[in-house]
């Protein structure tokens, strides 16, 4: 059962008509009670926006799938089928001269804590309109059931975006259930808050405690009363107008009700009043973030740890400026010491994540994109963080969830896409990759990557045509990434055409950077090699595999070069061993074979 002060106080919001106030007090009780279908019917109510309306009904269904309030308005909102099975809702008219009954039935003295959530969520789709229906180009939630369309709600476990598709060989099954180290729980409400500050007055001293005005002040505050908390503020400050402490929290006033630029005024008086004031630094960088995303808060931020060194909120608010100015060691080290002071801070895990990933501790990124997600499952941020780590992870499948949520309210965002198009790519669904990666197109002809993605989705599916012509667009542009060139070189073997992919491979070799690529490119190298007929320079790559140390060495490569050895050399008693010992070694100038000084036969034609 939800706190039933904080609930009595929204539907008393509700009654009054004071939307973004009862929005915020639902959001509240949501963070703890995210499995009360009744508290997602009341946010059904206030939300601003059909898509937040049709995400609400969806998440009071799946926790009671009979709820027929939900289900109906669902239905008049567009986004589900028909149910013949619904009864209408008989509208209750009193006739005027109907005299009102007088007499109850003895429940009419026992207080109400709700309202009469089945009609008040219903009247709230209405008044959307019931014949309106989101379109979101290739998302239209009116294909929201049908093939090839995106289904965008919450999901338990990852599904794939898309529905199966109409080709008859294609059978897109679930993945499975998710690992119970992700969060699965309601898509964030982080759309349904004015802003994501949250007030952190209890780290501010203050000798004015004792003051009821003050008092009451904080107490609103606290509570998200935010227009008498700005009064009793202002009652204060009359008899106090030089308190920094009262002007700090007039400041964080008006953040919370999403008037930077006002506190930003008292931020600056603060500082004005106390220029030893650390946490006001911070509200000011906050403030000045809010009214430009480009403004530079490096200094407010650094000041704000250098005056209180215990103050975690400034040490997070630091490691998201490291992460901004790709520095993840420093921002690393600034949410880590958020955590010292802070353990449970969702940001400063959240943050943890972003620099892991950048720094290629992928476990590391993972615990902490987990830890931050449930801390706090309103972090929209961390849902495209997390779907990254997993993906990096080799959890794939598992990833298109959280990506999904993150898209669900940032479906402009094409590095997000592009993320989910991994995901569906390696989680095993690779048509619905390439359906994604030409929404990217359509959008931006100029993501050129893009192309790599959607070329290596159609390798997977096998159709090496447009493999290979994704793949040479993309290797046109990025002439420098080895991994992209030598992708493109393997599909043109594996298409046939093992002339041209020798000679891709063959220019790899001043592209190639560690040991690993090297095993890589000898692998590659022989096998092209041995396919043209080249035995004897076939024959000394697979040797120089097998000379690489023996945990650089994939064991399925070094039983393919033990096994073609016997084949070029035309005898079964040569069988290599594995040294062990010596580090990969670049080509020798003097032992490079190529097409023209070997006799290979010129290049297969490239379709």
């Amino acid at each position: 059962m939800a706190d039933e002060r904080m609930m009595q106080e929204a539907v008393e919001a509700i009654r009054n008509g004071q939307r973004a106030r009862a929005r915020d007090l639902l959001t509240r009780l949501l963070r703890t009670e995210t499995e009360d279908a009744d508290l997602w019917l009341y946010m059904s109510t206030v939300v601003e926006s059909e898509k937040e309306r049709i995400f609400c009904l969806e998440s009071a269904l799946k926790i009671d799938p009979q709820n027929t309030t939900a289900r109906r308005g669902l239905v008049m909102l567009g986004a589900a089928p028909p149910d013949e099975s619904l009864q209408p809702i008989r509208p209750q008219r009193s006739r005027e001269w109907e005299i009102p009954s007088l007499q109850g039935n003895g429940d009419e003295d026992k207080p109400r804590t709700r309202l009469p959530v089945g009609r008040l969520a219903l009247l709230g789709a209405i008044g959307l309109g019931a014949v309106a229906v989101i379109g979101y180009g290739i998302f239209g939630m009116r294909n929201r059931f049908g093939p090839g369309g995106l289904a965008f709600g919450p999901t338990s476990t990852p599904r794939p975006l898309f529905a199966a598709s109409a080709s008859p060989t294609l059978e897109v099954t679930d993945p499975g259930p998710a690992s119970t180290a992700v969060v699965n729980g309601p898509t964030p409400l982080v759309l349904l808050l004015q802003a994501t500050y949250t007030p952190t007055a209890s780290y501010v001293n203050t000798p004015h405690a004792s003051d009821e005005s003050f008092r009451t002040a904080l107490s609103n505050l606290a509570r998200g009363n935010y227009e008498q908390a700005l009064g009793f503020m202002d009652q204060f400050l009359q008899n106090n107008p030089d308190a920094p402490d009262a002007h700090y929290y007039k400041g964080q006033i008006y953040l919370a009700m999403g008037d930077p630029g006002a506190a930003l005024g008292e931020f600056d008086q603060t500082i004005q009043l106390d220029a030893n004031f650390g946490p006001a630094y911070l509200g000011r960088a906050q403030a000045s973030l809010a009214l430009n995303p480009d403004a530079d808060v490096e200094r407010d931020l650094e000041r704000t740890v250098e005056l209180s060194p215990d103050y975690a909120d400034g040490y997070v608010a630091l490691a998201g400026i490291r992460l901004d100015q790709d520095d993840p060691e420093a921002a690393l080290e600034a949410a880590q010491q958020a955590l010292e002071l802070n353990p449970e801070s969702p940001l400063a895990f959240h943050y943890i994540a972003r620099a892991q990933l950048a720094l290629g501790d992928e476990v590391a990124a993972l615990e902490a994109a987990t830890r931050a997600n449930q801390l706090d499952f309103t972090l929209l941020d961390n849902y495209l963080t997390l779907g990254q780590a997993l993906v990096e992870n080799g959890r794939s499948a598992e990833a298109i969830g959280p990506i999904q949520t993150y898209l669900y309210f940032h479906t402009d965002e094409l590095s997000a896409w592009l993320q989910l198009g991994r995901a569906q790519q390696e989680g095993g669904y690779p048509e619905n990759a390439i359906r994604i990666y030409e929404y990217v197109l359509s959008i931006d002809r100029t993501q050129y990557r893009t192309y790599y993605f959607r070329g290596m989705a159609y390798r997977t599916m096998g159709d090496y045509a447009n493999a290979i012509r994704d793949l040479r667009a993309a290797a046109q542009t990025y002439r420098e990434d080895y991994r992209l060139q030598m992708d493109f070189a393997i599909t043109l073997h594996e298409a046939g055409y093992s002339g041209d992919a020798y000679l891709q491979i063959q220019a790899l070799q001043f592209l190639v950077d560690t040991d690993e690529q090297w095993v890589e490119f000898y692998y590659w190298r022989a096998t092209t090699l041995q396919a043209i007929g080249e035995w004897l320079a076939a024959e000394r790559d697979w040797n120089t595999l097998l000379e690489q140390p023996e945990d650089l060495v994939p064991a399925e490569w070094a039983a393919a070069a033990v096994q073609n050895l016997k084949v070029v050399s035309g005898t079964i008693t040569a069988t290599p061993t594995l040294t062990g010992n010596r580090t990969p070694t670049p080509p020798a100038d003097g032992t490079e074979t190529s097409a023209e000084s070997s006799g290979t036969p010129a290049a297969t034609p490239t379709p």
